[in-house]
């Protein structure tokens, strides 16, 4: 090797070296860029002439710089539910339009926040992509493993719940045995009335209020029907302007004769609770019941009354599904659940206080978007201020066979270049796919101490390649001298 050769490969050192500062000091500043990846430099020698075996034809060094894309930074909680992060492998897929006609990248920088406009867009100014769901929560289009262009902007602007009618309602309460046993022979004392209101939703999303009413049922004043309670459901939506007439088996506070007509006495039926609804007469197992198909205390029959419906058709009762159907004050057929016979999951009656054991109810008021999150498997979850909550949107993320083939653009993307392989989505969780984590975002995967480490190896390297230059400079000039 000439001193030519040596200069040149010291030069070579001095260019490879000064790459690896810069890759170092880049990945300095990103160490707290979320999603950033980490960039190495690695060295390659150079032979001239394909041979080195004379040692007179090596030419140094080539520094080639290489990212780090597959290694995962540390996750860290923000607690606010746009940021996203995915724990193993996959990118979130975004795109540099609104509209999706800008290009489709990869990304891991899941700090994203909504526009003017309602789409979720992260810090580099990339658009989060995702299936659309309908309001049963089935895409509205259809994504196949590699179909990129199948996704859409996720956007939550202009969401909100419209109002649905409450279809059913459950109500279980233990209506207490005591009240027939102690009954008091005192014909002038009314009877004991036992009352819980359920809230449900008519077709407009306006809040209505049904009354259910129990009260012991007897054949005369002071003579009670042995487990025997009479069910009366009252509904706010319709209040009768006069109260209704008919046969109710409620006796009146004279204990002398059962009335015609809706009683106002506190403790009893009120027209101010609405018209009626439903009436049924609901009848127990007793204790002497040792049948274990039928125990006691369970509810052994429903009997519907059909003798005073100001609206709608009669109620019925189904034994299979438990469910008293009535008809609402606005005309809708409405199912309330009282359970199934024989059953202690539904209508009971124990001793003790009267307790309602179990009120449900579907249905919801109109309500507007409070916020958005996502969920492990990647479904992008709204919350409305009725309390209901739906997907509206279905993330999926892009796998890649050589994610370091990926090449960097700004603001913490990559282009899908052909060297990563053919993108194929996957719903997060599925298959090789990691998890999504709303509320978090993915740290750089830059470690401060290992840079430092390297940054003095490259100092030393650099200082040693400017020493070979100084030497060999030294040697010419005593060449050159010679002559003289």
């Amino acid at each position: 090797m000439t001193l030519l050769n040596a200069i040149n490969s010291a030069l070579s050192g001095l260019n490879a070296e000064s790459q690896r500062l810069s890759a170092i000091s880049n990945n300095v500043a990103n160490s707290s860029t979320v999603g950033y990846k980490k960039t190495e430099t690695l060295f390659e020698s150079m032979v001239l002439n394909g041979t080195a075996s004379s040692g007179s034809n090596l030419a140094g060094v080539h520094g080639i710089n290489r990212m780090d894309i597959a290694s995962v930074g540390q996750m860290e909680t923000t607690g606010i539910t746009t940021d996203l992060a995915v724990n193993g492998n996959g990118f979130f897929v975004v795109n540099t339009k609104a509209d999706n006609s800008g290009e489709y990248l990869a990304s891991r920088a899941g700090s994203f926040r909504p526009d003017a406009s309602g789409n979720l867009v992260n810090t580099g100014g990339y658009y989060l992509q995702g299936i659309q769901l309908d309001s049963a929560g089935q895409p509205v289009t259809n994504a196949t493993d590699s179909n990129i262009t199948s996704l859409g902007t996720v956007n939550i602007g202009n969401l909100q719940a419209t109002a649905s009618a409450t279809t059913k309602v459950t109500f279980n309460a233990n209506l207490p045995s005591t009240d027939i046993s102690d009954w008091s022979t005192t014909s002038t004392q009314a009877q004991t009335a036992h009352t819980s209101s359920v809230q449900y939703y008519d077709a407009l999303g306006n809040a209505q209020t049904l009354t259910i009413t129990f009260q012991p049922v007897f054949s005369t004043p002071t003579t009670p029907t042995a487990n025997t309670w009479n069910m009366v459901i009252q509904d706010t939506a319709k209040i009768p302007a006069t109260a209704a007439t008919g046969t109710i088996s409620v006796w009146g506070t004279d204990g002398t004769s059962p009335t015609n007509s809706l009683i106002t006495t506190t403790g009893v039926l009120s027209s101010s609770n609405g018209d009626i609804s439903g009436q049924a007469k609901l009848t127990f197992n007793g204790a002497g019941s040792t049948s274990s198909s039928q125990p006691a205390g369970t509810l052994s029959a429903v009997d519907a009354t059909t003798s005073i419906y100001p609206v709608g058709t009669a109620p019925t009762y189904d034994s299979t599904t438990g469910d008293f159907t009535i008809t609402t004050g606005a005309g809708r057929t409405l199912k309330v659940n009282v359970g199934v016979l024989n059953s202690s999951a539904g209508m009971t009656q124990y001793a003790g206080a009267y307790s309602a054991t179990k009120i449900e109810k579907d249905g919801a008021s109109f309500g507007m978007l409070q916020g958005v999150s996502v969920d492990g498997d990647g479904k992008v979850i709204a919350s409305f201020s009725n309390g209901s909550t739906r997907p509206i949107y279905q993330l999926e993320l892009a796998l890649f066979t050589n994610p370091d083939g990926l090449s960097a653009v700004s603001g913490g993307a990559f282009a899908m270049d052909p060297a990563a392989g053919v993108p194929r989505l996957f719903k997060p969780g599925q298959g090789p796919a990691g998890a999504t984590e709303g509320g978090a975002l993915e740290g750089s995967n830059v470690d401060i101490s290992t840079e430092l480490t390297r940054l003095i190896q490259t100092q030393r390297a650099y200082s040693s390649s400017a020493t070979v230059i100084q030497t060999s400079n030294q040697m010419l000039d005593v060449a050159n001298r010679l002559n003289q």
